[in-house]
């Protein structure tokens, strides 16, 4: 496959679905931003100290390869390969053995779909797979940037976890391949950074099928939601046994001031960090209408800068309007008439996210409108405006963050409403990791960086994938279900700001922007209960959600006979409650009665497993519903051993919810015995599922 057809060149990756489905691909701050604290050393008992790192767990990365020269995938410090891995290090043309060492234990490819001309090998010739292994076990790396921007010490999430590489040209047969592969090969985790650009039965899912295998063994699959956000379901990873990740923002930013004459400061985005303007000199400041060509027709290219005159612009800096270009192309015409510097104004902040803030000179882009008016009014209000910019200032402590990335693709779960989709959050905005080495032909540059930041669900996926390593190694019996459900119930719902997490526009972001919420590594480590699932649990899931014995029988290979299991798709024993009507027969456990039924109710089983070493006993919190009645029966549990099990119902009426599909409520459930809390998301509403 091309690199033109696999990617979209600029910064987020969407899919091409067919018949023979292909599948495109969906750091240094998150470590520190999700409480692994490195630069004062970590705290005794933590989750980076219990684990050694991950030193004793595999990650299989099912993704577009490996540039293993970086140095994030040094083996220095790293002790011998454990001896559970069966895997080896194919060789290649431009691959030889010694690529491999104790950090990449293993490399191998599936490229049946490759293009002609394209080399067989586990080298990375895009760059996807080296980001997204060093985001997930890269090794602790000084001085790492991308050309000055993110400067700092970059790692992994598990820093000594060991990395089996499976790269795959995407479609459907090299997919499913490679995860079987890697499951034989003896990994604890598998992380694919991929999806079709739409939602999917299970049944024709590639990474669903190949998962159901790797979870019946006990891997942990951990797979990107997709970055279609942000219109509602259109989430992808739809399987419940697979650990589906959406991706938000932290509180850094990479930005710019614009300095005015008068004093006035205006902060904007930008990746720049090459030359920089004078800081005690002021330069004229312009607009592209006024630096554009005198016989331009269309006012709006000329605000744009598409044209400007040379004569007009030198020297200056060229206020322009956003459109849909990149900002390297915007910069690149005025930096081409002579312009010393950019300031792009009128960028929406929906979608801003998505877009590559690269530069090419000084400057910056304004996100907030009224700053936008306001520079726009000097440029009219003073005879003779001038400005400087000063560049490459990495802001941290940004609030509110976490916020919902744009891109990251919502709920609800479009296959099935009761099994919550995506599952968590986790950083996937500008995040640093390694980058490939490869040199396009023809290309100017002398160098690939060493790094680079990227966004997308694809690297807010292998902060968990790295993330469920750790928790792996302290508890190697946990089956994915344990593993799943420890991430879920511990995740937080607020940002830095102490309000609720947001999306890009400010609105309060629901259980179908973030799942349970962002993930929280060192409260994962202690979570008192969780909800296990069994692979018979999954079976009777699909059978509940009406796939035919031949459809499960292909996820499966194994015959499943559902004429005897009930209609409950709401029971899946997950950390998520999710009651929804069907609008058209809102009776759950019935058939439309003949007469309106005034107790409309949905009542939804759970079963928690105490995974604390001491007797426990937990009290239930429901939120306040204001249309919905919830209640919860029995709101006590008493544990008193290890491993015990409880049962719980949960029993639900939508009451005064009106009733129109897609009209829901939320609220959570958290149970408390004093230390560890245990939270779920709860959604009441109407929602047709019936077929």
């Amino acid at each position: 496959m091309s690199n033109s057809n696999f990617f979209n060149t600029v910064v987020f990756f969407y899919a091409f679905l067919s018949c023979n489905s292909y599948y495109t691909l969906q750091t240094t701050h998150s470590p520190s931003f999700m409480g692994l604290v490195l630069e004062k050393g970590t705290i005794p008992g933590n989750l980076w100290n219990m684990s050694d790192y991950g030193s004793n767990i595999i990650i299989g990365m099912v993704d577009t390869g490996i540039w293993p020269e970086r140095r994030s995938f040094s083996d220095k410090g790293l002790s011998s390969i454990p001896k559970r891995w069966r895997g080896k290090c194919v060789e290649a043309s431009d691959f030889k053995t010694p690529a491999c060492n104790k950090k990449i234990i293993g490399a191998k490819f599936f490229m049946r779909d490759n293009e002609e001309g394209e080399i067989l090998s586990p080298r990375d010739y895009e760059g996807h797979g080296t980001h997204t292994a060093s985001i997930a076990a890269g090794a602790m790396v000084d001085e790492a940037s991308y050309f000055g921007i993110g400067k700092g010490r970059a790692c992994g999430m598990a820093p000594k976890a060991r990395l089996a590489i499976y790269k795959v040209s995407g479609g459907d047969d090299d997919i499913v391949a490679a995860m079987d592969e890697a499951v034989r090969d003896g990994v604890h985790i598998i992380s694919i950074s991929m999806s079709g650009n739409q939602p999917s039965d299970i049944y024709t899912d590639a990474v669903s099928i190949a998962a159901f295998g790797a979870t019946s063994k006990g891997v942990f699959v951990t797979a990107a939601a997709g970055n279609i956000g942000p219109e509602y379901s259109r989430v992808v990873n739809l399987a419940p046994w697979v650990t589906t990740v959406g991706a938000s923002t932290m509180d850094r930013s990479f930005i710019a001031h614009l300095v005015l004459a008068d004093g006035r400061v205006f902060k904007g985005e930008a990746f720049y960090c090459g030359d920089d303007l004078q800081e005690n000199k002021k330069y004229p400041l312009i607009d592209g209408i006024s630096a554009g060509h005198q016989n331009i027709s269309n006012s709006t290219s000329a605000a744009a800068c598409k044209e400007l005159d040379p004569n007009l612009a030198r020297g200056k800096i060229v206020v322009c309007k956003y459109d849909v270009r990149p900002f390297s192309a915007l910069s690149e015409s005025v930096r081409g008439a002579g312009g010393v510097g950019i300031v792009i104004i009128e960028v929406p902040r929906r979608g801003s996210q998505d877009l590559n803030l690269k530069l090419t000179i000084p400057g910056l882009a304004v996100l907030e409108p009224a700053t936008s008016r306001e520079i726009q009014n000097y440029l009219v209000s003073d005879p003779n405006p001038s400005a400087t910019i000063k560049s490459c200032i990495t802001e941290l402590g940004v609030k509110p963050a976490p916020v919902i990335a744009d891109l990251s693709a919502r709920g609800p779960n479009p296959r099935s409403v009761f099994s919550l989709k995506p599952d968590l959050i986790a950083p996937g905005y500008k995040i640093l990791g390694a980058w490939t080495g490869f040199v396009e032909k023809g290309d100017t540059s002398q160098e690939q960086p060493e790094f680079r930041t990227w966004s997308g669900t694809s690297f807010s996926t292998p902060h968990i994938s790295g993330i469920a390593a750790l928790i792996k190694s302290i508890y190697p019996e946990w089956t994915p279900a344990m593993i799943h459900s420890a991430l879920m119930t511990t995740s937080y719902t607020h940002g830095n700001d102490g309000n609720p997490i947001k999306d890009s526009e400010g609105e309060i972001a629901n259980m179908w922007a973030m799942g349970a919420g962002h993930v929280d590594p060192e409260k994962a480590l202690h979570p008192g209960l969780v909800y296990n699932q069994s692979i018979d649990d999954y079976l009777d899931f699909m059978c509940a959600i009406n796939y035919t014995s031949k459809q499960i029988e292909i996820v499966t290979h194994q015959e499943v006979e559902c004429s005897t299991k009930p209609f409950t798709p709401w029971n899946l024993n997950q950390p998520g409650i999710v009651a929804a009507f069907d609008p058209s027969n809102p009776y759950p456990d019935q058939e439309m009665p003949s007469k309106p039924y005034p107790d409309l109710e949905m009542v939804l089983t759970r079963k928690v497993t105490s995974v604390h070493k001491f007797p426990s006993t937990y009290k239930a919190t429901l939120s306040p519903f204001k249309k919905a009645k919830v209640t919860i029966k029995p709101k006590k549990l008493k544990f008193k051993t290890f491993g015990e099990t409880k049962i719980f119902q949960v029993r639900v009426s939508p009451k005064h919810l009106d009733q129109v599909h897609g009209n829901f409520e939320f609220g959570e459930l958290v149970w408390f015995d004093g230390t560890h809390r245990v939270y779920s998301p709860v959604a009441v509403g109407w929602w047709k599922y019936r077929k």
